[in-house]
């Protein structure tokens, strides 16, 4: 770690996604922080988006564009070609805020497996790192705010799960007891509109729950995320009722 400033390598993986790849581009490529290694993976688009990717080649450490095997396939690929002491992955769609680089250049290395911050999803809507039991149900980690020690990474993201597999990475961090630095510092803006937060997908995170952490964690997450959809029903008709009452006392 030269001058106590650790090579941060930043991975971003997109395919056919003309109209969000530059914000994204531009949101890692401005960080004011040098020793960063940029890298992007593209699946082959054919939309415009590696036009984008060649507009700013000269800023990015190395690209690629060609056929994969989905989005963990591409994220291996970048971890493979990355250098850096710390790794993390703003994907197409999201926007690196701040690296926290005051924080890393603290951390020690050799004691921590990874740095977790918050994200901010595009609703505003603000979600904190933890790191205890609850991740047996959900992914209390999200991989947009997740610095991983290169060095001490322990797999690959495992690509039989097409949407959870950092989840499922994460899961294995916590079973083997892995140490993970939490700050509340904000780090990146995700979109909410990705594949994890689509319905289809519910199916993939419970059969993970119930291989990885058994059947009484597969319900617990179930009720866990009834709960919140029911939460969330009953916070919009509040608010759509307060609302025609602000309407009808003007």
């Amino acid at each position: 770690m030269e001058n106590n400033c650790p090579k941060i390598s930043i991975i971003t993986v997109v395919f056919n996604n003309v109209s969000q790849i530059e914000e994204t581009i531009l949101s890692v490529v401005n960080q004011t922080y040098s020793n960063i290694e940029y890298i992007v993976i593209d699946g082959g688009s054919t939309d415009g988006t590696v036009d984008i990717i060649k507009k700013y080649a000269e800023k990015i450490t190395y690209w690629i564009s060609e056929p994969d095997g989905g989005i963990y396939h591409a994220m291996n690929k970048g971890v493979e070609k990355a250098s850096g002491e710390w790794v993390t992955n703003v994907n197409v769609g999201d926007v690196l805020l701040e690296i926290p680089v005051d924080v890393l250049q603290t951390l020690d290395a050799d004691k921590y497996d990874a740095l977790c911050g918050s994200v901010v999803l595009d609703n505003k809507k603000i979600i904190k790192p933890q790191f205890n039991w609850k991740i047996l149900i959900f992914n209390t980690l999200p991989h947009q705010g997740l610095y991983y020690n290169r060095k001490k990474l322990y797999a690959k993201y495992d690509v039989k799960y097409s949407v959870y597999a950092d989840f499922a990475y994460n899961i294995g961090m916590y079973q083997r007891k892995q140490k993970v630095y939490l700050t509340d510092k904000i780090l990146c803006l995700h979109t909410a509109d990705g594949i994890s937060n689509n319905r289809q997908s519910s199916k993939e995170l419970f059969a993970l729950i119930k291989e990885q952490n058994g059947w009484f964690f597969e319900v617990l997450s179930f009720i866990y995320f009834k709960y919140q959809g029911l939460k969330f029903r009953i916070a919009t008709v509040i608010s759509a009722i307060c609302k025609e009452k602000s309407k009808k006392n003007m």
